[in-house]
């Protein structure tokens, strides 16, 4: 339970320092000046659809194979931003950040729900305290860097990083889930 809740913990770190900062991060690039809102209607509309279609995939690969995927394409959402600032890079971008957040929040509480059938509830209700708190933490430290280094560029590699911490986490519960098989 623990690595799921650091797990997810560090998930809710990757969806907040994204989504409190992209348009301030796309509007301080001159070829997106004036463009930041447009992320947040593809980011809503790649979020749309996003839960169902996990689910899809879940039922196939499994759901820590796909929770991993989702952890490492948000990751890539996260820094495609400090790599490029094409506007069309920066659409894709919001694409698969909203494509990956909400399927990772719907991945990860019907996984914690298999895997306590009897409870399901009290075990969700950890995970999104801790969620809820990596949300309160996440923008003042990404903030706080920002500030000092004059960009999100650091805030949004340290956001990468704790993502990766994250499928670190995830490894781990599928290690130990088939150690225990």
């Amino acid at each position: 339970m623990i690595k799921l809740i650091l797990a997810y913990a560090c998930a809710g770190v990757g969806y907040v320092v994204s989504a409190t900062f992209i348009v301030a991060i796309l509007e301080e690039m001159p070829q997106l000046s004036g463009k930041g809102d447009w992320i947040w209607v593809i980011l809503g509309l790649a979020a749309a659809p996003a839960c169902f279609l996990w689910d899809k995939v879940a039922n196939k690969f499994g759901e820590l194979n796909t929770l991993l995927l989702t952890y490492a394409l948000q990751m890539v959402a996260v820094i495609m931003p400090v790599l490029s600032d094409s506007l069309i890079t920066n659409l894709i971008a919001a694409a698969i950040f909203g494509g990956t957040f909400t399927g990772i929040v719907s991945l990860m509480l019907t996984f914690i729900g298999h895997k306590f059938p009897l409870n399901p509830a009290k075990a969700m209700a950890r995970l999104t305290i801790c969620y809820g708190t990596a949300q309160i933490i996440a923008p003042a430290a990404a903030g706080y860097l920002a500030s000092y280094y004059g960009n999100y560029h650091v805030a949004l590699w340290a956001t990468a990083l704790v993502m990766l911490v994250g499928m670190g986490f995830l490894i781990a519960v599928k290690q130990d889930k088939f150690t225990r098989a």
